[in-house]
């Protein structure tokens, strides 16, 4: 026999703010990360939404970004959070499933990296490509900014992504037929 312990489900949010404490609309979670009492972990990543039955709605005028859907018996343990405006950002502090506020994320501006994807043998933008995956390894591994697993949408062959200032060590882009592993160290011009 399998026995199930049936939890209410929590209405919890995580207010957005900028350095100086406004609130900032369009944020989404790029990664989840729970605890199931000791029975372990899950995650789930931007793009597994519906898969759990989840909404992946950004951040509202307020700042109000909703985590609905999940058990009040679950931890939060790590969240990213991600803008186009802002470098990404990790909340790692282990919060409990709650119907409440549960945390304040500063989310800081950061600088755009730019790529443009052309076909090889000719200087033109690929047809069809719509998204790639971006993994990115930062120097700020476990963070946000270590991208990894990403995918990002691709418009008229260029897609931006806004990271904090560091070194990076490996970048890969991956699209459904292929992967470029360049050899590139990139660092934040000042």
């Amino acid at each position: 026999s399998v026995n199930f312990i049936l939890h209410p489900p929590a209405s919890a949010f995580i207010r957005i703010r900028n350095e100086e404490g406004r609130p900032i609309a369009g944020a989404k979670t790029r990664h989840l990360e729970f605890v199931d009492g000791t029975e372990g972990t899950f995650n789930i990543k931007r793009g597994d939404e519906a898969v759990f039955g989840l909404a992946d709605a950004p951040s509202d005028q307020e700042g109000k970004l909703s985590i609905d859907g999940f058990s009040s018996g679950l931890t939060l343990k790590s969240m990213w959070i991600d803008h186009s405006d802002f470098a990404a950002a990790t909340l790692t502090p282990e919060l409990p499933m709650r119907s409440a506020e549960m945390a304040a994320v500063e989310l800081k501006p950061g600088f755009p990296l730019h790529m443009k994807f052309f076909e090889p043998s000719e200087d033109k933008c690929p047809t069809g490509l719509k998204e790639v995956v971006v993994h990115l390894r930062h120097n700020n591994l476990g963070e946000a900014d270590s991208i990894l697993s990403v995918p990002y949408p691709v418009e008229q062959g260029m897609l931006a992504v806004r990271l904090r200032p560091g070194t990076f060590s490996m970048l890969r882009i991956e699209t459904d037929s292929a992967f470029i592993l360049p050899s590139v160290s990139l660092q934040n011009p000042k």
